[in-house]
């Protein structure tokens, strides 16, 4: 994935409009499941994913 990838190539801006782009087209398209996907990973990127401690 090119936002994977981004992101290891600490570019987390570009990985993030990546997923942003891929959301877009995931709810033109009604594929919920890319867009799960793409929405965890965009959050994991932003840091909006949270876990209790």
């Amino acid at each position: 994935h090119l936002g994977k990838l981004y992101e290891k190539e600490s570019q987390k801006d570009k990985a993030i409009e990546v997923y942003q782009k891929g959301m877009l087209a995931a709810r033109a398209k009604r594929d919920m499941h890319a867009l799960s996907e793409l929405q965890g990973a965009y959050n994991s990127a932003a840091g909006l994913d949270y876990e209790d401690d």
